[in-house]
């Protein structure tokens, strides 16, 4: 099976790798090993190109110790609870929400309530939800408990926050590690490289993911997925969706972690 870059493998792997190197690595490399070496757009079930990559993936894309240890202390600082990941007795829901200069020209800005009425749906069809002759729902899954959201854009975690707090059937804890100040990725912030980092770690780790599949995020958080979750859990890209396609793809001519 063809490798992937080696580069890529060296700053993931070695343990004096800065977080801005692991990023770039991370993103570019992965597209330009999909595309030069498969076709782009895959249905599921996957055949090559997405269980090829979850192959090499969970081989050579994985955190070091010290950007590991870097990211548990991280999450900690910013107050996300242990539990948000840790338990399998845990339903939580990982958004990554496009906004600032991505919508420039890469994809149209999908609303907080798009966001969670793909989660809805999706919930519905994984618990078998049913409505009987009285209207009562009946749920075989415990409740949501968190949702945690991965934005470069605070006002998306308050639109997030707004479209939860009206579903009728939604009454989950918000968590976040974007800040107030945030309007878009920028690399000179404090802690980018780790707070990004940080995002994907949680993503990997929720219960189910709803993002957009045309983000450089999405395509490869829902590869990294199936690296932690359990056979039973891998239905569907390890429970990965986005609000924009149905079927993971990797986006041409798009580098740049977004």
């Amino acid at each position: 099976a063809p490798r992937y870059p080696p580069q890529a493998s060296l700053c993931l792997n070695c343990e004096d790798s800065s977080s801005g190197v692991i990023i770039r690595d991370m993103m570019r490399d992965f597209l330009s090993f999909a595309q030069d070496r498969y076709q782009l757009r895959q249905t599921y079930p996957p055949p090559t190109l997405y269980t090829r990559i979850v192959k090499e993936a969970c081989r050579d894309l994985q955190f070091n110790t010290a950007t590991q240890t870097q990211i548990e202390n991280y999450k900690h600082q910013m107050g996300i609870p242990q539990d948000l990941t840790s338990t399998k007795n845990v339903l939580s829901v990982g958004f990554h929400v496009r906004r600032g200069n991505k919508l420039l020209k890469e994809a149209r800005a999908y609303t907080a309530r798009e966001y969670v009425e793909k989660m809805w749906s999706v919930l519905t069809i994984a618990n078998n939800k049913n409505d009987n002759n009285n209207g009562t729902i009946h749920m075989k899954m415990p409740p949501i408990q968190y949702c945690f959201v991965a934005s470069d854009d605070y006002k998306a975690v308050e639109e997030m926050k707004t479209a939860l707090k009206a579903h009728p059937h939604v009454s989950c804890t918000v968590q976040t590690l974007t800040t107030p100040h945030e309007t878009g990725f920028n690399e000179s912030y404090p802690n980018s490289g780790i707070h990004f980092l940080s995002q994907l770690d949680i993503l990997m780790d929720t219960s189910f993911f709803i993002g957009t599949f045309n983000s450089n995020v999405g395509s490869l958080v829902s590869v990294l997925r199936a690296c932690s979750q359990g056979p039973k859990d891998r239905e569907h890209y390890s429970r990965s969706y986005g609000v924009d396609e149905d079927e993971w793809f990797i986006y041409p001519k798009t580098v740049s972690p977004g």
